[in-house]
């Protein structure tokens, strides 16, 4: 017999599936006539699992990468230091408006962009908000350059 849960091949008269770990009493609707037969019949001949089953175990979860994780984790901080900073220098606060602010949103975007590119690794939607948020403080600190320069947009 098959598990409902993973689709692996399993003991007929196992109560739980020795991979997932899920109980197998909770049967398809299709399966409940099937098991009966089984048990009936006695040697009735296995049916394969189901194309969904295998669909599914086939797809196997990706590793997190570090660099698409240093990536998101270096893209926020730029994104909260960056806009505190800039902010500040827009009011014209004791903070100086300078290029330093932007090192660590190029960082992070660059590693962002590189942990996107790779296809061994898992975290794509982490890669995708640390390209978000590097981007949106990259694009803040071009507007807050252009109005403290006195330039109009």
């Amino acid at each position: 017999m098959y598990c409902i849960h993973c689709g692996k091949e399993i003991p007929d008269d196992a109560e739980f599936c020795t991979f997932c770990g899920k109980s197998v009493s909770d049967r398809l609707p299709g399966q409940e006539d099937a098991h009966a037969e089984e048990a009936g019949a006695g040697a009735a001949p296995q049916s394969p699992a189901p194309a969904y089953f295998t669909a599914v175990c086939r797809q196997e979860k990706k590793p997190m990468g570090a660099l698409t994780l240093t990536g998101f984790v270096v893209s926020v901080i730029a994104f909260v230091a960056g806009f505190i900073l800039l902010t500040m220098s827009l009011c014209e606060s004791a903070g100086a408006f300078d290029l330093f602010y932007m090192l660590p949103a190029f960082a992070g975007l660059i590693m962002s962009l590189t942990g996107l590119m790779r296809r061994e690794e898992g975290g794509k939607p982490l890669a995708i908000a640390g390209i978000a948020l590097s981007g949106f403080i990259i694009l803040y600190y071009f507007i807050a350059a252009f109005v403290l320069s006195g330039m109009s947009i």
